[in-house]
């Protein structure tokens, strides 16, 4: 048997592709290019259209499935919806279109957080659509349900916004997120999961 020694040097050398609504995804490329630094990326940031939580799920689709094709017309070998939001809408879609392609999407770290916790009571930020998807849902239903675990949702339309524009300290959303952490705190919340790729970038606010 023959092997193409060119073409499977190709395929290895073949960029990973990432995609989000903006920079949130970054994120998820500076842990990605840590833990594989001889890797090459691309990144598609779908500013025009940001933030994608506050869209209905079949414009998440069509906006999601549009950046895959471009992704996929580059190269890449797999492929990273760096978007908890798109992955909640658009994962399932994108697998069925692409069979071939390795696509891999993000769901909250819920279930780290459940284990953790020993309050019993966890707090997820996420956007609108992370929070109303399947992916999320069907994590509370198997994994914190039946843990004892009381998962409060939270959803601020502005953060994404507050991100994409900086994080200024003294806007009106980053108010509103300390009163909120206050609000958690009072109420037991032990654990807070950041659901949104671009919710790292003020990881150090929230300290």
């Amino acid at each position: 048997m023959a092997i193409d020694t060119a073409a499977s040097n190709t395929a290895r050398s073949a960029p990973i592709g990432l995609f989000d609504s903006g920079v949130g995804g970054l994120s998820i490329y500076l842990h990605l290019a840590q833990q594989l630094p001889n890797e090459r990326y691309i990144y598609y940031a779908d500013t025009l259209n940001v933030p994608y939580g506050n869209r209905d799920s079949e414009d998440i689709e069509a906006l999601t499935l549009k950046a895959i094709e471009w992704l996929y017309q580059q190269g890449c070998k797999l492929i990273v919806i760096a978007c908890n939001s798109a992955s909640a809408y658009a994962l399932d879609t994108a697998r069925k279109c692409y069979p071939q392609l390795p696509i891999v999407g993000l769901v909250p770290a819920l279930k780290p957080a459940v284990l953790a916790s020993k309050s019993g009571h966890v707090a997820v930020l996420a956007t609108k659509a992370t929070l109303n998807g399947s992916l999320l849902n069907d994590v509370i239903a198997s994994f914190a349900n039946p843990n004892s675990t009381v998962v409060t949702k939270y959803f601020d339309p502005q953060l994404v916004p507050w991100v994409e524009a900086g994080m200024p300290v003294e806007d009106e959303t980053a108010q509103r997120l300390r009163q909120q952490l206050q609000a958690f705190a009072n109420e037991g919340i032990d654990q807070l999961v950041l659901g949104c790729t671009h919710y790292p970038f003020f990881k150090s606010f929230l300290l």
